[in-house]
């Protein structure tokens, strides 16, 4: 008779967990837990509403009686609110994000919502088209672009001297963190040279001063001379001439003499001693 209690007992036990598996002897399916290290049962979960998605994992033999983890997934623009995955809102965005829980326990709320920036590159004073990064969100950092000159050139006789950014100045490979929108202005400098010298405008190459001609300090050529290419190249005025190469001022260029003629184009004529010409 005792026999048949112990066996009715077991009989019934077996119903209530369903057969459940045995845990001790091999581990518990997935969305299921080991029962006081003993039977393999169903984990209770909470009433998770759409969209989030649940993924159950089993736990190992014989752990923890009350350890039944589980995972929701919120799917990208959504955050966890603490109850469900709640939709970003004032234009924010997320990546899909993960919570884990245990049994009936439901995890803090995150916010993973974060407003979004974006980095654009402009040539300023250069030649081309503005273009954009992808978005950062707003915290990341920013590793600043080299300049590429396929698509930013310089203005005549100036070089690449960085981007600004409300007056800071950054190099290629500097770091930036992104709180807001960026513009980087291309900043370009004067093509060094020195005084006799002119630029040719090619890749900041310059030349000795030619003949009749002075190149002084300035990029720019003062009066009366017409030559203003920002080469630093300049006329001597007209009636004077300069010889030589490698003029640095306009006190080099000198009056014609009674055997030199020059006219205002610089044009200059040896003539005979008493000899005279009519120019049209």
């Amino acid at each position: 008779m005792r026999f048949i209690y112990t066996f009715l007992f077991v009989f019934i036990l077996s119903i209530s967990h369903g057969f459940a598996q045995n845990c001790p002897t091999s581990p518990c399916a997935a969305g299921q837990w080991c029962y006081d290290g003993d039977l393999c049962e169903p984990c209770n979960r909470p009433s998770i509403t759409f969209p989030a998605s649940i993924s159950w994992t089993g736990t190992a033999p014989g752990a923890n009686a009350n350890s039944c983890p589980w995972s929701i997934t919120c799917p990208a623009n959504y955050w966890w609110n603490g109850t469900i995955c709640t939709q970003c809102s004032n234009g924010l965005v997320s990546e899909e994000n993960y919570v884990t829980g245990t049994g009936m326990t439901l995890p803090a709320a995150n916010t993973p919502c974060v407003q979004q920036f974006t980095v654009t590159y402009t040539c300023g004073d250069g030649q081309g088209a503005e273009y954009e990064t992808s978005p950062y969100n707003s915290g990341a950092t920013h590793t600043v672009l080299a300049l590429d000159s396929t698509n930013c050139t310089p203005p005549l006789n100036h070089q690449f001297g960085g981007w600004r950014d409300n007056g800071a100045t950054h190099s290629a490979g500097a770091s930036i963190t992104v709180t807001s929108d960026i513009t980087l202005t291309a900043h370009w400098t004067a093509c060094p040279r020195d005084a006799g010298q002119y630029l040719t405008g090619v890749n900041c190459e310059y030349r000795a001063c030619p003949e009749n001609y002075f190149c002084p300090d300035s990029a720019i050529c003062p009066p009366p001379s017409t030559s203003t290419d920002f080469s630093g190249k300049c006329r001597c005025p007209g009636g004077t001439f300069r010889p030589g190469t490698g003029g640095q001022t306009i006190n080099e260029c000198q009056i014609t003499s009674a055997t030199r003629f020059c006219d205002s184009t610089n044009r200059c004529f040896y003539l005979p001693i008493n000899t005279s010409i009519n120019l049209p």
